[in-house]
């Protein structure tokens, strides 16, 4: 049952910097130096995954309409570029990205 998701960006996000927040990241005229970035990115490697998971997952149901999913991936949120599909004891049995979709249609 899928109780979370790791990924390239979430261990990004954390990687980074604490100053280093969105909004000043958007103004600032250079990034926070490499070094710092890779320093954090090995300090995660002995940290629980849990620590680096989403736990907000988008989750749907084998007999879900395809337009709600496409729904869903419209509007995702965090760092998922998937919906994950579950059968009805919860068990993950794939996702789906909106590539998936549109080459449904193709």
């Amino acid at each position: 049952k899928p109780v979370g998701l790791v990924s390239a960006r979430s261990i990004l996000h954390l990687a980074l910097p604490g100053y280093a927040n969105e909004s000043l990241l958007r103004i600032m005229k250079a990034g926070p130096d490499i070094d710092s970035i890779h320093k954090n990115l090995d300090a995660l490697l002995d940290r629980p995954v849990d620590v680096v998971m989403e736990s907000d997952l988008d989750v749907v149901k084998l007999d879900t309409p395809t337009s709600a999913v496409a729904a869903i991936l419209v509007n995702l949120k965090g760092d998922s570029r998937n919906v994950l599909v579950v059968n009805e004891a919860g068990v993950l049995v794939g996702a789906i990205t909106a590539r998936d979709l549109v080459r449904r249609r193709l």
